[in-house]
């Protein structure tokens, strides 16, 4: 399944892999010193799209701007011209290890959802989309999420009989890093979607 007109943007094509059921919110509140602009990340990749659950697997070219505010934009291209984008903030979190937050920010409801971006010893960009565990959607699990500043998530069953949790509560960069640290909610995080970065040769 490979991107073939301009209507098929990256959103779509993210919604089509089930991303529906990673774990969302309201776009977080980030300040500009929070933001990291790894070296090497800005350029043209190929970017290949597979979800470990059903063996699906997709491809398109897209582009990674840096912006000014330290976020960058992801830009979907067909046959060479841009669609719309989708926006990226980066924290760092582990050695080699950052939070991934991309946002449709021009949507008219802006939602967040949330990966571990890491760059491979090979030197692609793998971006994993966090997601919850079945077994872990419990009453208990959002205990733990509101020691981090989660007023609530919202476990409901999303397209396709895929899970659908929503997370209440702007959070800010310190507390999404306690949450994703939290030992107890690592436990119940998944990552099956992941997009890998290989950059175009020029």
């Amino acid at each position: 399944m490979r991107a073939t007109r301009r209507s098929y943007h990256f959103l779509a094509m993210l919604l089509l892999f089930g991303v529906s059921a990673c774990l969302t919110s309201e776009p977080p509140t980030l300040k500009r010193e929070d933001l990291v602009q790894p070296d090497g990340l800005a350029g043209v990749y190929f970017l290949a799209l597979s979800n470990a659950a059903n063996k699906q697997r997709a491809s398109m070219e897209v582009e990674i701007k840096p912006g000014a505010d330290g976020d960058y934009s992801v830009v979907p291209l067909t046959n060479g011209q841009p669609d719309k984008p989708m926006g990226l903030r980066l924290l760092s979190f582990k050695p080699d290890v950052y939070i991934g937050v991309l946002s449709n920010t021009a949507a008219e409801t802006p939602i967040a959802m949330y990966a571990f971006v890491t760059l491979a010893p090979d030197q692609h960009w793998s971006v994993k989309l966090i997601d919850l565990a079945k077994d872990a959607r419990t009453p208990a699990l959002l205990t733990v999420a509101k020691r981090h500043g989660v007023a609530n998530i919202s476990f409901q069953k999303g397209m396709g009989g895929t899970n659908d949790d929503t997370m209440s509560g702007a959070l800010n960069a310190e507390q999404l890093r306690g949450l994703l640290g939290d030992p107890d909610f690592a436990a119940a995080i998944q990552t099956e979607i992941e997009m890998e970065l290989t950059a175009k040769p020029d």
